[in-house]
């Protein structure tokens, strides 16, 4: 038996379409994932690093949060958050690029961590941030060479995160990192 993989254009059809409803999928490596509806701290820590990248990358980037990314022929995941160039403009489909993108996991760290980034340096995010919730750290993936990252740093809860594409961009992970149980 063969398995035929699901094609981006395919399933950018079959959604336009009214196909799947309100049922929340992200298309990866030609296979459909449910995504599971964002818990509490998930929200928050959401919430509070879009409102924070919003704010400092003002006129200089867009951030799309929870939206489609363009990510090869099979694959189109909607990241927590992409930032994206500003030249890319609304309304000429999903972007193919990003500068940075974030994920934020509690359950969904396995598939962020082993699934999905890989496909981002495969599709050549050059940054891409693990905000893992179940150990309060963000993992820092940076330059992709042949589908993997080669830089990988971890920050805790008193770190400091500079954004690659936007050196002057510094953001304390205390402040979207909540303390456990909070």
């Amino acid at each position: 038996m063969r398995v035929r993989p699901l094609r981006r254009t395919e399933y950018q059809s079959l959604a336009e379409s009214g196909a799947f409803g309100e049922e929340k999928l992200e298309l990866i490596r030609g296979t459909l994932i449910t995504r599971s509806p964002a818990g509490t701290a998930d929200a928050a820590a959401i919430t509070l690093l879009n409102e924070q990248l919003i704010l400092s990358l003002r006129k200089r980037a867009s951030v799309r949060p929870q939206l489609p990314l363009a990510a090869g022929e099979d694959s189109m995941p909607e990241p927590d958050l992409a930032v994206i160039d500003r030249s890319l403009a609304p309304g000429k489909g999903h972007p193919s690029e990003a500068l940075l993108v974030i994920e934020v996991a509690n359950s969904s760290l396995n598939l962020d961590r082993n699934i999905k980034a890989p496909l981002y340096a495969e599709a050549k995010v050059p940054e891409y941030w693990l905000v893992d919730l179940t150990r309060n750290r963000v993992e820092v993936y940076r330059t992709p060479v042949e589908g993997r990252y080669t830089q990988v740093e971890v920050v805790g809860v008193e770190g400091t995160l500079v954004v690659s594409a936007f050196p002057d961009i510094q953001l304390k992970t205390s402040d979207f990192l909540l303390p456990e149980g909070g």
